[in-house]
């Protein structure tokens, strides 16, 4: 499972299959839900330990908002003005 769209449509997609597939373990579906994030929010959530699927999928949709708003005020991703 990918995040295609933003961080709350994929957090809802796994949101959905997680409930299914609790045998997994917390650890193994936090695992799964960082690896389907976009990479460029994926680099920012490796510099973090969470305890929980939660901290991780609140954490993510922090970043892309962030990400969002740098976007929105011309600014790309490494610092720069557009």
């Amino acid at each position: 499972m990918k995040q295609c769209d933003t961080v709350m449509q994929y957090r809802e997609e796994f949101e959905l299959v997680a409930r299914n597939q609790q045998s997994l373990g917390q650890d193994t579906l936090m695992g799964i839900f960082m690896n389907g994030l976009k990479e460029e929010i994926k680099a920012k959530m490796n510099i973090v330990d969470f305890e929980t699927l939660t901290d991780i999928m609140d954490k993510s949709t922090v970043i892309e908002a962030h990400n969002n708003a740098w976007r929105t005020a011309g600014i790309t991703l490494g610092g720069r003005k557009r």
